[in-house]
């Protein structure tokens, strides 16, 4: 019985070029590229969250356009018939102004 095989029965071990790709830069990043399937789902993937955003966006676009046209019809809805409260500025030549400052 033998304890370890003969070297021509041994797989030889595959280096990291052989089994990656790597990058020019020093030093090299060693790194397996996508295949078309992940490519593919990673696009899928990207393509929905672009369209739940872009859904999103037009919702908060909604909501305000409908607060907005609320705040337009409250101050539509107010007549100056129910809104009392005026200026009571007082000019240099009104009468009650004159009479306060001489006594």
């Amino acid at each position: 019985m033998c304890y370890f095989e003969e070297p021509s029965k041994v797989n030889p071990q595959k280096s990291l070029d052989e089994l990656f790709q790597k990058t020019k830069a020093k030093p090299p990043i060693y790194y397996l590229p996508l295949t078309d399937e992940e490519i593919q789902k990673k696009a899928e993937k990207k393509k929905a969250e672009e369209e739940e955003r872009e859904r999103k966006r037009e919702e908060e676009r909604k909501e305000r356009e409908k607060e907005r046209e609320r705040k337009r019809s409250k101050s539509r809805s107010r007549s100056p018939s129910n809104n009392k409260r005026r200026s009571r500025s007082r000019s240099k030549g009104d009468s009650r102004s004159r009479s306060r400052s001489r006594s």
